[in-house]
């Protein structure tokens, strides 16, 4: 936890370095959701953050699931368990790690943890609170739920929600001194990256669809109530200052399943060698299917399952590195198609994140969707969705349209090929009955292997760092 406040003070730092001649009114933070970030009443870390990534906590979803434990949290809080979220964890942490809960006081999610840096003040928000014990319609914590999961000691961890859009605070002497930022600037209370990311995208009117493609691939579509996509999938998050939901899918995985596909099979090549190799391959990848679910911790999205794996389906001898190339990215493309039909979306699908540098995937997401796919001209769309949260909280725009009118126009509009969508359609299909098929062997092949817990990256970048250029 400590590297994340240091990155972000070197981030800051070098953010305003470019900008010297600006005066900044106000501050809007946002990070990556679920995990556990405990401090102990110090304000210490107790131990290392464990991200969403993490798979320790498998068996216990599984068992929860079982016993209909699973059902109670997803009926109250209308979203989807799975291993990397705060409840799983701190039942693990309690079967093995006693003394972690003990000596905890507060549980802060990442952009928390940065935020009380910055101003000394404890509190969440509603869309990270979402993802622990909140009910979703009352907006409080609910106490059924910690007790049905024995984990009712555990809610002296839960801060106070706050909007998303309230400043909570100050940049304090010692925090202005590092960052640079002016002390006494405003700083708002924030979002998790998801809904920051839709709401910097623009899509702030219910039907509007969004993705985000970072180490996460995360889609969702807008909606005026709270609802479910599938049972037991997806996510239902409240969208900050707008009043609306966010209905959202996040697969455990998206741009390191292509930095897998470079490290392993195109490290001789640079993002836009491997992309015009894979684009000499038709649409179909010549019958050959990838699987995405790459991560240790399975998939959650538009299926639960933690023992998920990811492979080649089809493949044989004439099929060389091109081919599997293709596969990987349409693998991804089929991910997202998956995700939005489920979600419902009938509208334009906008982007942002490292992988919409990618003008190839962004293209296949649209042939694979058949659905326009628009990119915004600045790919950080978590960090401007809390930027016009917060303009809009010290009065420097009259409301959150107003505020995102600096974001510009789209950057790219890509549209669907019709003549491929059968294509696609077909793989679709195909991409639901192998893992339908497969769920049995990829249990078997876990039998007896415990996967280490996996340590992530925050914030997706390094795809696209190494692809800016594509640009």
């Amino acid at each position: 936890m400590g590297e994340v406040w240091a990155s972000a003070v070197e981030a800051t730092r070098i953010a305003l370095s470019q900008v010297p001649f600006v005066a900044v009114r106000a501050v809007g933070v946002c990070g990556q959701g679920d995990g556990a970030w405990l401090v102990d009443e110090n304000m210490r870390p107790v131990r290392p953050a464990v991200t969403w990534l993490d798979s320790r906590a498998r068996d216990i979803v599984a068992e929860w699931r079982a016993g209909g434990e699973a059902d109670l949290v997803e009926r109250v809080s209308w979203s989807g368990l799975f291993p990397g979220a705060l409840l799983p964890i701190l039942a693990w942490f309690a079967r093995h790690e006693p003394d972690t809960l003990k000596r905890a006081r507060w549980h802060l999610n990442c952009k928390d943890w940065i935020r009380y840096q910055l101003t000394g003040h404890i509190c969440t928000d509603p869309t990270d609170a979402a993802r622990t014990a909140l009910d979703v319609v009352s907006g409080a914590y609910n106490a059924e739920i910690l007790g049905e999961l024995s984990l009712a000691s555990s809610a002296r961890l839960l801060p106070e929600i706050l909007p998303s859009g309230e400043v909570v605070g100050v940049v304090h002497g010692a925090a202005a001194e590092a960052t640079g930022i002016g002390a006494g600037t405003p700083v708002i209370v924030g979002m998790m990256d998801g809904p920051a990311a839709s709401v910097g995208v623009g899509a702030i009117s219910p039907g509007a669809g969004c993705g985000t493609i970072g180490t996460t691939a995360s889609y969702g579509i807008i909606s005026d109530f709270p609802r479910v996509a599938q049972s037991s999938v997806g996510f239902c998050l409240p969208q900050g200052a707008t009043g609306n939901w966010l209905i959202s899918m996040a697969q455990m995985d998206g741009t390191p399943v292509l930095e897998w596909l470079r490290a392993n099979l195109a490290s001789d090549m640079l993002w836009p060698e491997l992309e015009a190799l894979a684009a000499q391959v038709p649409a179909g990848s010549d019958g050959l299917l990838f699987l995405p679910y790459l991560s240790g911790s399975g998939e959650r999205a538009p299926f639960v399952n933690p023992n998920a794996r990811g492979g080649f389906i089809g493949m044989t001898s004439r099929h060389g590195r091109a081919a599997m190339a293709r596969a990987v990215y349409e693998g991804i493309a089929l991910g997202m198609a998956d995700c939005v039909g489920i979600l419902g979306c009938e509208k334009d699908v906008r982007i942002s994140g490292g992988g919409a540098a990618s003008p190839f995937l962004m293209q296949l997401m649209a042939d694979a969707s058949q659905l326009p796919v628009e990119v915004p001209t600045d790919l950080d769309a978590g960090l401007r969705g809390t930027a016009a949260l917060a303009g809009v909280a010290v009065g420097a725009y009259a409301d959150l349209s107003g505020s995102l009118n600096f974001a510009g126009e789209s950057g790219r509009r890509y549209e669907p090929d019709p003549a491929v969508g059968d294509v696609y359609a077909r793989l679709l299909d195909a991409l639901a009955l192998s893992r339908a098929a497969l769920g049995e062997t990829w249990s078997s092949l876990l039998d007896g292997h415990q996967e280490l817990p996996r340590r992530g990256r925050p914030g997706g970048r390094r795809f696209g760092q190494v692809s800016s250029s594509i640009r």
